[in-house]
This record gives C-alpha cells, sequence and structure tokens, in this order.
C-alpha cells in the first residue's frame, strides 16, 4: 500500500505518541495505518507497509482486538483475516497516575459532538 507523505507523517507520530503512552511503538503504528486505510488490510499488507516483521504485526493486532478498537472483516474471494479499525470506538484515554501507563476505557458515544471532519473524536 502506498502511503502518502501526510499519512507517513502521521503513522511516524501516532507511534511515537504509544510510546510515550507506555504503548509498544508498532502496535500505535499498526494502529495508525488501519485507522486512516479506506479499506481492511491483511497482516501481510500491514507488514509490508509499516516494514516490520509479520510476527509483530500479529501480536499488535491481537493487542488492538483486546481493546476493542480493531475487529476482523473478511472480504469476498480472499481466505485471510482482514483488519479495520473502529472508527469511532466511544473510548477515552487516561493514566492511572505520574508515570503510569495509559488506558483506553469504554466512553459514552456523543453522536457528532467532539467529531472533527476526519472522524477523530475529541474526548
Amino acid at each position: 500500500m502506498a502511503l502518502s507523505p501526510t499519512e507517513q507523517k502521521f503513522i511516524l507520530h501516532w507511534g511515537e505518541m504509544g510510546t510515550r503512552w507506555g504503548i509498544n511503538r508498532t502496535v500505535a503504528q499498526v494502529h495508525a495505518l488501519l485507522f486512516l486505510s479506506p479499506k481492511p488490510l491483511h497482516a501481510e499488507e500491514i507488514a509490508s507497509t509499516l516494514v516490520v516483521a509479520r510476527s509483530n504485526v500479529s501480536t499488535s493486532l491481537r493487542e488492538l482486538q483486546g481493546w476493542g478498537i480493531v475487529r476482523v472483516a473478511h472480504v469476498l474471494g480472499d481466505r485471510r483475516d482482514h483488519f479495520e479499525s473502529v472508527k469511532d470506538a466511544g473510548v477515552r484515554g487516561r493514566t492511572e497516575g505520574p508515570g503510569e501507563r495509559f488506558s483506553l476505557q469504554p466512553g459514552t458515544p456523543a453522536g457528532d459532538a467532539g467529531v472533527s471532519d476526519h472522524g477523530i473524536r475529541v474526548v
């Protein structure tokens, strides 16, 4: 998958933000790529786009699925699992305390309030 310079910058920045929140960089980058993708992607496509190991992608996808922000999508004619980001997961981030890990917590969806033009919920 070819990424524009803006998309590349966003994915790299999201990965850096993830490390500051205590989230693995690759996990954050996989989430960013799926969030930007107009179609579901299979793990090999994610690995080749981000230039990371396939095993690292699998681990990242399991973690993101556990958080409920990535789901499996099936594509007609392809037996592989494809993955897509939940665009409005109704979650918000919080930290437990100073220097502690960032976590995602269920939120209350507020309709269109707080949603930017790009579908990113500001909580």
